[in-house]
């Protein structure tokens, strides 16, 4: 049993997770994330499948059909959305993940991020936790909910790239923003509607083209067929709050004509 080697891997990973919470203002979750590993029931497995570059619950897992240390851990950690499955209504599906409070899918984002330092080492790289994560996201299916899966594969995209110091401010200003004034419940602001992220870049952004999110682009072809002709001065109305300011000022116009 390699206790001390254990004990060092555990402690340097609960110390990765809590300073990444304590960045983004998740200060009670830092100080209690995986507390649980030392409980006897995780640390003494932990100790005898002890392996350094990956998870002792692999490795139990592979020795014995079953990790009870892991069993032991999703159901007391609710950053793990195994935590969050539960049985369904519906008569097409017996079980199914439950949406994870944002706050949640952010320890979670922070954990993986940890594991990874931890097992990489020096060789950590800020794309390993996205590709670690799109290796099995094919396999969650409904076991994981759509909106946390969402979230949680757009932080790991903006991790990989653009950077953790980038990643980390954007969910201080931006997701905790929303998660403590509207609490993600459907209102629209800065980048969150209905739970879900719809920046351009994301490869979420086609899903919700729909009749929540109305496509603006169709304006510069209706535009550029008054350029140079009697109707070129052009005015396009809107109702209020419709969002005209952020198709002209911030996007569409301003990337199309200006930037170009």
């Amino acid at each position: 049993m390699k206790a001390l080697e254990h004990l060092r891997t555990i402690n340097h990973h609960k110390l990765l997770v809590m300073k990444g919470c304590f960045e983004v203002g998740l200060y009670k979750q830092g100080l209690l994330h995986d507390l649980s590993k030392y409980s006897p029931s995780e640390f003494l497995v932990g100790c005898k499948y002890y392996q350094g570059n990956r998870s002792p619950n692999n490795a139990e897992r592979e020795a014995t059909g079953v990790s009870t240390a892991w069993l032991h851990h999703k159901g007391r950690n609710k950053h793990h959305y195994e935590y969050w499955i539960d049985y369904t209504a519906e008569k097409e599906r017996l079980l199914a993940g439950t949406k994870m409070p944002t706050k949640y899918v952010i320890e979670m984002f922070m954990d993986r991020v940890a594991a990874s330092k931890t097992y990489q080492k020096e060789n950590y790289r800020d794309c390993h936790p996205l590709e670690y994560y799109e290796q099995g996201a094919a396999r969650l299916g409904n076991m994981v909910h759509k909106d946390t899966a969402a979230l949680l594969h757009h932080l790991l995209k903006m991790l990989a790239e653009r950077g953790e110091e980038e990643t980390f401010a954007y969910i201080r200003r931006i997701v905790m923003k929303n998660k403590r004034k509207r609490g993600l419940s459907g209102r629209q602001d800065r980048g969150v509607i209905y739970g879900s992220i719809f920046e351009s870049w994301n490869s979420g952004f086609a899903g919700i083209r729909n009749d929540i999110y109305v496509d603006k682009s169709g304006l510069i072809g209706l535009v550029n067929e008054m350029i140079d002709t009697n109707r070129r001065l052009t005015y396009i109305g809107r109702p209020r709050r419709f969002g005209m300011s952020f198709a002209a000022k911030k996007s569409t116009f301003n990337l199309y004509f200006f930037l170009t």
